[in-house]
């Protein structure tokens, strides 16, 4: 019951305020994908996507075309359904975040929890900063290749 009210509690404060700091995505983003590990994935998907740069949105929303292409009417999926969760270590109680490359529009950061470090990618759009997770994904393709 308590940790149904959290995640309702959570959702409304994602949802419903102006994220104006790129710590404050990442943190946001953690605990969504926290809630995902939990409760699964289909509580959170939308209010993920809600964090996320258009491109990123787009790149779902691709994805999710190219499946629709393929299944029978009564299984489509929308595009923030293409999210997946089995990368990402850690949670956000003990989340740490460092500005790595600062700019006006874009924003590097490295995000450690639980003695796991991951880069994360901001882009400021109309609406604040949104994870660009394209660009995000292949940052920390490349770390973890040249580790």
């Amino acid at each position: 019951m308590v940790r149904a009210a959290w995640l309702a509690v959570m959702l409304l404060t994602v949802g419903c305020a102006r994220v104006t700091e790129p710590e404050e995505v990442v943190r946001s983003f953690y605990e969504l994908c926290e809630v995902a590990r939990q409760d699964g994935p289909t509580t959170v998907q939308e209010p993920l996507a809600g964090l996320l740069s258009a491109d990123s949105v787009q790149l779902l929303e691709q994805c999710a075309s190219e499946l629709n292409a393929k299944l029978p009417e009564a299984a489509r999926v929308k595009g923030e359904q293409c999210l997946v969760f089995s990368a990402l270590a850690g949670g956000s109680r003990d989340l740490q975040t460092t500005r790595v490359a600062d700019g006006q529009k874009r924003v590097r950061m490295e995000v450690t929890s639980q003695g796991s470090s991951r880069l994360a990618e901001l882009v400021r759009e109309e609406s604040g900063w949104k994870l660009d997770l394209a660009a995000t994904i292949e940052l920390n393709r490349t770390s973890s290749a040249a580790r």
